[in-house]
Parts: C-alpha cells; structure tokens; sequence
C-alpha cells in the first residue's frame, strides 16, 4: 500500500505536540522510602546528608550487629549499599554526618572505648579513624571540603562551666589527617563546626557565651582564625547556630532564637553582603531549623512544626518562594504520604540534605513504628 506521507506527516503534528507537551503537564515529584538492612531483625535507619550529584546517601541504621545503637550507613544510588563497621562491637554508636559532593567521601563518627571516634570513608580506603588532639577523649567529623583535606567537627573533652566539670566539646579542624583546636569565642567554654567552604577557607559552626542562660551563637574561622560572630536573630534569647556554608565561602544557613522561648527556632541566611537575615517559617508553623545548603547558597532545606502540635514537617527554602512545607509540595504533585502518617494523621519528618540542583531532598521519618530514611525528588 502506497504511504503518502505528507498527509501522514500533517496528521502527526497534532500527536507530536501532544506528546511533547504531556510531560510538562504530568511532571510529577517522586518520593521513597530507602529502607534498612535486609538481615536486619529491627526496622531503624535515617539518612542525613547526599552527595551534590544524589549518587550517594548517608546516615544510620540498627542492625543485628548494632541492636542495642545504630551504625554508620550508606545508599547507593537510592539502594541500600552497607553499614560501615565501628572500631568497636559492643555499645556501637555511628553516624554519617556528611558525604562529598562526587559521592566518593563520607565523614561521620563511630565508637572505640566507649566513646564517639571521628571517621572518614573512601571506596578505596574504607573507614579510617582519624586521630585526636592530646587531652580529647572522643570527637566527631560533621562535614569536610570537597576533596577531603579538610574535615571540621569537634573533639570531647572534660572542663569546667560555672565551677563544675562537665564533659564540653572544642571545635576541631583535621588538615591532611593532622588535628588542630580551633578554640571559643571570648569567655566562652565550648564549640562546634559543622561545615566548611569548598577550598576550606571558612569553617562555620557555634560557640557558647558561658552565661547562666545557656546561650550560644553562630559563628566562623576564616583561615584559622577566630571564631568570628556571625550573630543572632533580634528578640530572643542569644542562641543561633550555623549548619551550612556555601561552596565559596559567602552565604551561611543555620537557625536562631527571635523570642524568650527555648524551641521555636527560625531559619536564618547570612551572606557578606546582606549579614544575617531571618527568612521565616512556612504557613502555619511555628519553627523551623535549617539543616542543609546547595553549594551556592540558593536553597535551604530543614525542619519546621506545624502550630499547635507536635507533627515536624521537611522544610524547604528559596529567594522565590520563601519557606515552604514539603509535604504540602509533595501530596500536591502527586505523592501518597499515608503510610507516614501515625493513627491521629500526624507527621513526623525531617529533611537533612539536599543535592547541588535543590531538587532531591534526603531526610527521615517515622513510618509506622519504626524510623526510615527517605529521598524525595522535585519535578
């Protein structure tokens, strides 16, 4: 049978649009559950950071190995991959706290003599413990830059605060595997860090003001020296802390007080330019903390608290949009979250990390009675 094919060709233009346009139409989010150890008796994990490319997860898991803690775990490319062993089997405690951007590094802590043992992980090394400044009896890596030469966190150690000794933490900087203190603000007793740029410039974390109020700011080290206030929010009590730091070193995310209220956090943005600025909460909540940054500083991810009750919900944030329930987002594109939901409709979530285009979010939850990590991904 002869074809004429311009006919066939003008008949096809409307299909060709249709098709061309259905996906712009149907785009929707998708969302999983990331599981937990296939041998495991117990059904526990979380997932608390993701490489900028997504190709890999970290966070923590309980398993036979681990049943009275949890251990240090990874996904790959969504599927369960493997628990990262402790340098200890009894009273294991691991965390994977950060992973690099490549998906080739993770950084995190885990338990020798009982007490937490800052790690970093390669494919090719495996975990390796990384050492301790003299008097620090235990300590965790939180986030390192991106290729591994330097990792921040902080170290364990026994001081006073107001005249008792008490364990208190110093914040730490590991330069090629050599451990550095990098000390409090002035008058202060303890400190963290919790991330660093990409050339590990500047490091962001908190330190505390020894006041009888407990009060503690965010702050940053600048090649070494410091801490730097980064400040507080106006209105509350003197408590903020810094969580992330965009790749260069020019916009930090974190969370602050606005009130004389020991929870109801905000979320807040410092850049050079602009200092810090309280970017709010979503509709109807009452808090929010952020939790994570893309490397350019152009979305935030978290946590907030619906008004009035205990449900947490994952959070994200942008310059267009504001604060946003992710929830919300995710049920209005399409995405079934009743399983999530407890006996009253009540959610429990938290979103912990986010990939460098702002479109995947990793997080935990509860889901049933059980604890699971989940990944989300925005059309």
């Amino acid at each position: 049978m002869k074809t004429n094919y311009r006919l066939a060709l003008w008949a096809a233009i409307p299909l060709f649009v249709t098709l061309v346009s259905q996906p712009l139409l149907a785009q929707q989010a998708t969302f999983r559950d990331l599981g937990a150890i296939a041998a495991a008796n117990e059904n526990f994990a979380g997932a608390t950071a993701i490489a900028d490319n997504g190709k890999l997860i970290g966070g923590y898991t309980r398993s036979n190995a681990t049943p009275d803690g949890r251990g240090a775990a990874l996904w790959r490319g969504g599927l369960y991959a493997h628990e990262l062993p402790g340098f200890a089997t009894q009273n294991l405690w691991g965390h994977v706290r950060a992973v690099g951007p490549d998906g080739d590094l993770a950084v995190g802590s885990t338990t020798k003599d009982n007490q937490p043992r800052p790690f970093f992980w390669t494919p090719a090394l495996g975990v390796r413990e990384l050492s301790l400044a003299p008097s620090f009896l235990g300590g965790e890596a939180m986030s390192s830059n991106d290729r591994g030469s330097k990792i921040v966190g902080y170290g364990n150690f026994m001081g006073l605060l107001w005249n008792r000794p008490v364990p208190l933490t110093e914040a730490m900087v590991w330069d090629a595997g050599q451990p550095t203190s990098l000390s409090f603000l002035r008058n202060g007793v303890w400190s963290q860090a919790n991330d660093v740029s990409a050339d590990g410039r500047v490091i962001v974390g908190e330190s505390d003001l020894n006041t009888s109020l407990g009060e503690y700011v965010a702050v940053m080290w600048i090649n070494g020296l410091g801490p730097l206030k980064v400040g507080d929010l106006p209105g509350g009590y003197k408590r903020s802390r810094a969580v992330a730091v965009s790749a260069d070193g020019s916009t930090i995310a974190g969370w602050g007080s606005k009130q004389f209220h020991p929870f109801l956090h905000r979320m807040f943005r410092w850049t050079r330019t602009g200092g810090m600025v309280d970017i709010g909460i979503a509709p109807g909540h009452q808090l929010a903390e952020a939790t994570a940054m893309t490397p350019d500083g152009s979305v935030i991810v978290g946590w907030g608290q619906v008004a009035g009750s205990a449900n947490r919900m994952p959070v994200i944030w942008d310059a267009t949009n504001g604060v946003r329930d992710l929830t919300v987002m995710l049920e209005a594109s399409g995405v079934d979250l009743t399983p999530w939901r407890n006996q009253f409709g009540q959610l429990f979530m938290q979103a912990t990390g986010v990939t460098a285009d702002g479109k995947t979010i990793c997080g935990f939850g509860n889901l049933g009675n059980n604890r699971r990590g989940w990944v989300a991904t925005l059309p």
